[in-house]
């Protein structure tokens, strides 16, 4: 998906959800009011699934009857993860529920949540389309009875005849099948999944999943958070850092343009030097037709534009993107793990919705950006 495409994808997904998802209606499926939920999308990542799950969440925000109401920036969610593994990574968080959000595509893309209890159970689970009001949760209770037929008319006694006889009473027996309401639908059950990867034991005193940043091999310096390796902009978001994270982009933008300019030098000095060796006569002997002297003044620009050129691109790939040493970063790592096992109840917050856009070096040399939406 193009840069162009992606916020126009993102915008019109999320004006669709919004107008699914109705705040009153919305919170109708919560167990009860003042409660805290977690709203979390599963499966392969898309925009449809942020979008819905970024609309759900607000539309329970703005019904004010639930008293918190989080999105899994916190959780790491695997494609493959089940719904049973993202409830039991929300142990450790201060909610009441966890809603699970995941979008089916089809002629009328649907969005299907699931409501569990942090142990797992499942409350309830609601289906709506895009662009379709969600309808409200009607409470359990006894069936609608239809209403009687209306009491049969008595006709006047005609002079010419006997009275007529009154109809027959209606039957008793049982309404026909078409009379009676459907039978509700089952629940949703959350889908198994293949095993979630082994986590590293939690500290002592530590409670629900271990937020450490460890180094489980000692050959190399690479940081792992639970079972993966982390670098980059992940890295320091996930310590707190927002001056590294500002740092680590600002370099990396810094390398972009050092090699677009570097690619740019190249490709001018090229062209003057093609000019400059092309046959252009300065001076020419009209006797004999020779040419005396050329044009050569292109050369010099051609050099002077190579030598900047390479010397951008000799930049570009000699600055590092990290702006941290691998001692540095050791260190920080080391005071982050120590105030998680100092206080294990104190979690990192999570950041509000934000656009961030990267640049990188591709997997042929080319200069890469991504656009990514954070809710």
């Amino acid at each position: 998906m193009s840069l162009t495409a992606l916020p126009v994808v993102l915008l019109l997904g999320s004006w669709g959800w919004s107008v699914t998802f109705e705040p009153s209606a919305t919170a109708s499926y919560l167990d009860r009011a003042n409660t805290s939920v977690l709203v979390v999308g599963a499966g392969a990542p898309s925009a449809s699934t942020q979008a819905a799950t970024a609309a759900l969440a607000q539309a329970l925000r703005d019904s004010r009857q639930a008293r918190l109401v989080m999105t899994g920036e916190g959780l790491t969610v695997l494609p493959t993860d089940s719904d049973v593994a993202l409830v039991r990574q929300a142990q450790a968080l201060p909610v009441d529920a966890v809603i699970v959000v995941r979008t089916f595509p089809g002629p009328s893309e649907t969005a299907v949540a699931v409501v569990y209890q942090k142990d797992g159970t499942a409350l309830r689970s609601l289906a709506a389309t895009l662009g379709q009001p969600l309808p409200r949760r009607v409470s359990d209770g006894a069936a609608p009875v239809p209403a009687p037929p209306p009491p049969p008319v008595a006709q006047a006694p005609s002079s010419s005849g006997p009275a007529p006889l009154p109809p027959p009473p209606p039957p008793t027996s049982a309404p026909p099948a078409s009379a009676l309401p459907p039978p509700p639908l089952p629940p949703v059950e959350a889908q198994p999944g293949p095993p979630a990867p082994p986590v590293a034991p939690a500290p002592k005193g530590f409670a629900g999943p271990d937020l450490r940043i460890t180094f489980p091999k000692k050959d190399h310096d690479t940081p792992y958070f639970r079972g993966r390796p982390i670098h980059g902009v992940d890295l320091y978001a996930r310590l707190n850092r927002p001056d590294l994270v500002a740092k680590y982009e600002s370099r990396v933008v810094t390398r972009v343009l050092l090699l677009v300019a570097g690619g740019v030098s190249l490709a001018a000095a090229t062209t003057a030097l093609l000019v400059g060796l092309g046959d252009r006569c300065a001076v020419l002997d009209v006797s004999s037709g020779a040419c005396l002297r050329r044009r050569t003044a292109a050369l010099p620009v051609a050099g002077v534009l190579g030598a900047l050129g390479l010397g951008a691109l000799i930049a570009g790939f000699a600055v590092p993107s990290d702006p941290l040493s691998q001692t540095e970063r050791r260190k920080v790592i080391d005071a982050y793990n120590d105030a998680l096992e100092a206080a294990p109840e104190q979690r990192p917050t999570p950041e509000p919705a934000r656009l961030n856009v990267s640049f990188g070096l591709g997997p042929s040399g080319g200069v890469a950006a991504m656009l990514s939406v954070d809710f």
